[in-house]
């Protein structure tokens, strides 16, 4: 079964057998190889090499600005990891933030991207389309939405990171450190540079994919972005317009006046909608 270069895991109570296979094997072994283009908007340089080896590999960034009609508002002081997965409160006193600061803005979400157990509670109480992480790159579901909201950091067990970056370098004969030291919440700095590569993709990149989704690049309407999240979107080339530092605590008084008032406005949009 190719155990030579695959890696047997269990996670989450089942068996996963990673596997790496040779990149277009055939078109390499001839003498007029041809060039491969991939696009990949979080590649990385050391990631790509072992995982499209033999091929030769250079990674070329093309940097392209977000339009001016995009505005970024980042809201670092929410809860940001699986934690609150926990119970229903956490999600609810969550939820109740995000609708009291759209509220605030005066802005109903057409959807976001969060964990993957979270986007049902959040689609029927914030309402539109939502995706998650893990599941989101290359979805084109929210090209055309005008407000949406990131909620949560794109953590992953530090286990999970692990067990990938082994089973990409399984032939390499250094063994790869565990060794991660936490530079923020939710946020990991791993002393090998093998697995730094896997939680920078599979992390910063994965919030950055996050963003993309409602294509910011083409944008030629109003667009505004939420960021639920703490981590430095300023390296990920998403430098904020505004910071909210300050939001209503969990239930408070001021939070369910602000989930309320969210509520009337969806209401309000989608009977505009209706009569339109």
């Amino acid at each position: 079964m190719g155990a030579a270069n695959s890696l047997l895991a269990f996670e989450k109570g089942n068996w996963i057998w990673h596997e790496k296979r040779a990149f277009l094997p055939s078109a390499l072994a001839k003498e007029n190889a041809p060039a491969v283009i991939i696009l990949d908007g979080s590649a990385n340089q050391r990631i790509c090499e072992q995982l499209y080896s033999p091929w030769p590999v250079k990674v070329v960034e093309v940097e392209i600005p977000l339009s001016p009609y995009v505005e970024i508002i980042q809201c670092p002081g929410t809860p940001s990891t699986r934690r609150i997965l926990e119970d229903m409160s956490r999600l609810a006193n969550l939820a109740y933030t995000v609708a009291c600061c759209c509220a605030e803005l005066g802005i109903v979400l057409d959807g976001g991207v969060s964990y993957k157990d979270a986007i049902p509670y959040f689609g029927e109480v914030l309402g539109g389309i939502w995706l998650y992480y893990g599941g989101q790159r290359g979805r084109n579901d929210l090209t055309h939405a005008r407000a949406i909201a990131i909620i949560a950091s794109p953590t992953m067990p530090p286990d999970a990171m692990l067990r990938k970056a082994q089973a990409l370098w399984l032939d390499d004969p250094t063994p790869i450190s565990p060794a991660t030291m936490k530079r923020g919440q939710g946020y990991y700095v791993a002393e090998d540079e093998r697995l730094q590569a896997i939680i920078h993709v599979l992390g910063a990149e994965e919030l950055r994919q996050a963003v993309h989704r409602c294509r910011p690049i083409l944008s030629d309407q109003q667009t505004t972005l939420l960021i639920f999240s703490p981590w430095n979107l300023a390296e990920l080339g998403l430098l904020p317009n505004r910071v909210i530092s300050q939001v209503p605590y969990n239930n408070s008084r001021e939070a369910k006046i602000g989930y309320v008032k969210y509520q009337q406005l969806r209401k309000e949009a989608s009977n505009t909608i209706s009569s339109c």
